[in-house]
């Protein structure tokens, strides 16, 4: 099985899982790894979807996951 670098979704899960689990740093180093990855392969930024579950963890905001999560 592989893992597309490039699917935003999947940085946001992990992000918020991260967090959940109250590993705020690796939540962190994921948005970077996921901006440095969209960065180097196709010149583009991380969605406003992705920014916002960033600046939720950055900030320590309490978020919920959508249904079907």
């Amino acid at each position: 099985m592989t893992v597309d670098a490039l699917a935003e979704e999947i940085h946001c899960r992990l992000m918020k899982l991260y967090a959940i689990m109250g590993d705020r740093r690796a939540a962190l180093r994921q948005f970077d790894y996921c901006q440095d990855v969209l960065k180097n392969e196709l010149g583009i930024n991380p969605v406003s979807e992705t920014r916002a579950v960033y600046e939720a963890v950055f900030r320590e905001r309490p978020f919920s996951f959508p249904a079907g999560l």
